[in-house]
């Protein structure tokens, strides 16, 4: 990995958005906050409010926001203490939720997940980036990037 940023959230639902403004943040820190970055921020914030809203639903014990800029691509996760694997629902057409992880899917270069120590589980997506901001490049330079789990 290049740069990495992480956030601890209590599991309540308005903390969706203080994630989301943390994505942005973190974002624009790292470069992602001019023209030419391309749709990156809007996907990566609509994968991190997904992920959070399973997050903060499965565990009662909060979660864990991160974000992972790599040349190539970014990567947004969320930890949480829930051992229940996510998965994909298959909502009825008027179904008012459960589409969560099929909009990451659709919109991720990929996405999975993987057990944490604590016995909690680990979602994650990447999203490709055409050109990184010079900023993040930087930050990348050779040698220094290696790919994120």
């Amino acid at each position: 990995m290049c740069v990495e940023q992480k956030r601890r959230l209590a599991s309540l639902t308005e903390n969706v958005e203080v994630g989301r403004g943390f994505v942005v943040s973190t974002l624009a820190a790292w470069g992602f906050d001019r023209p030419d970055t391309g749709d990156a921020v809007d996907d990566v914030l609509l994968i991190a409010s997904e992920l959070l809203t399973n997050g903060i639903t499965a565990s009662p014990g909060g979660v864990t926001l991160g974000l992972v800029g790599h040349r190539d691509h970014l990567e947004v996760s969320v930890t949480d203490g829930s051992a229940q694997a996510a998965r994909r629902g298959d909502p009825g057409i008027d179904a008012e939720s459960g589409r969560g992880l099929m909009i990451v899917g659709a919109i991720s270069t990929e996405w999975g997940q993987e057990p944490t120590p604590e016995g909690g589980k680990r979602v994650w997506s990447r999203v490709a980036v055409a050109a990184a901001p010079g900023t993040l490049r930087d930050s990348c330079r050779l040698g220094a990037w290696a790919p994120a789990r």
